[in-house]
């Protein structure tokens, strides 16, 4: 029998185990440059986000945008939408049908010239 004290301990004790697995499931890497381009900083992907970390930066370049790809390869179904600034956090939704355990680089591509602007192979 279950009783109302054990509830209330167990709830949140599942509750941080359910965090922290989820935590540990993101897959995380460091950007690099492109096609002679600056890009810094981490990258993180989870089941459903990609998130520029905080120490995130893309020096200047045209009509930048995010997705993915395998092996270093920009793969356009994955597009997540134009980059929204080229310093600091921001998250980004992967678009629906996309299976991020399918893919292994974080990418921000420049649209306008075709090129990668900065990769992030992820682990």
């Amino acid at each position: 029998m279950i009783t109302r004290r054990a509830l209330l301990i167990s709830v949140p004790a599942v509750t941080l185990s359910f965090q922290l697995a989820h935590a540990q499931s993101a897959r995380t890497g460091e950007f690099s440059g492109r096609s002679n381009h600056e890009t810094t900083g981490g990258a993180s992907l989870t089941d459903t986000t990609l998130t520029l970390e905080d120490d995130f930066t893309l020096d200047r370049a045209p009509d930048p945008v995010v997705g993915l790809g395998r092996n270093g390869e920009w793969d356009p179904d994955t597009f997540m939408g134009d980059l929204a600034a080229k310093r600091g956090n921001q998250t980004y939704t992967l678009p629906d049908g996309i299976n991020a355990a399918d893919y292994d680089t974080a990418i921000i591509w420049c649209r306008a010239a075709d090129v990668p602007l900065g990769i992030a192979p992820l682990n």
